[in-house]
Order: structure tokens, then C-alpha cells, then sequence
């Protein structure tokens, strides 16, 4: 029985990590250029394009974390 699980569960298993690789390679990014950044008024601020390259990363996270597992 359990070996028929670890074969039902190997395909989503490696999809998941997948995703959590992906995540892992992109938070360092993001992070470096977080810490560039200050907040003035609620906002954060950076150069456009530091800015378009954040919210990239962003987006990016935000796709991989938005899998079925995860909602």
C-alpha cells in the first residue's frame, strides 16, 4: 500500500518541487533588490527600471506559488 502512495504521489512530488526550486532561485533576487529600495510614504521607491525588474520577480514568485497545492 505504501508503495502504491510514493507512485501516486511521485509525479506531484517532483512538480512541487519544481515550483519550491524556482521559488528558492528567485527570493535571493528579489530580496537584493528589496533591500535597495526604501520606503517613503507607504511606497516603496527604486530607480523604474530596478523597479520593473522587482515586480517581475514578484509576479513570477506569485505564479509558482499560486499552484493547486497551494490554494
Amino acid at each position: 500500500m505504501i508503495r502504491q502512495l510514493k507512485d501516486d504521489l511521485k509525479e506531484p512530488l517532483e512538480e512541487i518541487e519544481a515550483h519550491e526550486e524556482a521559488i528558492a532561485g528567485l527570493i535571493p533576487e528579489e530580496r537584493r533588490l528589496r533591500n535597495k529600495s526604501k520606503i517613503v510614504n507607504g511606497e516603496r521607491e527604486l530607480p523604474p527600471k530596478q523597479m520593473a525588474e522587482f515586480n517581475g520577480y514578484g509576479k513570477q514568485i506569485r505564479r509558482h506559488d499560486a499552484t493547486p497545492w497551494n490554494k
